[in-house]
């Protein structure tokens, strides 16, 4: 059985409030984040969402 709901691989993960700015993987467990590493075993979720080359920012819903 898998520990995360979700993973979210390679964005660019820019949290003003955390002080992160990096490439990193964020693990989604029971609709929560469950940890922000910069690189988190696939085998651990149910799903991957690859999202190399494009920015994840807590909050953001549209940049345009």
């Amino acid at each position: 059985m898998p520990r995360y709901d979700i993973l979210i691989s390679g964005g660019n993960v820019l949290d003003p409030a955390s002080e992160r700015s990096e490439v990193a993987d964020i693990a989604v467990a029971d609709g929560k984040i469950a940890r922000v590493e910069p690189e988190i075993d696939h085998d651990l979720a149910g799903e991957v969402v690859d999202v190399t080359g494009s920015w994840v920012m807590p909050g953001m819903i549209d940049t345009h």
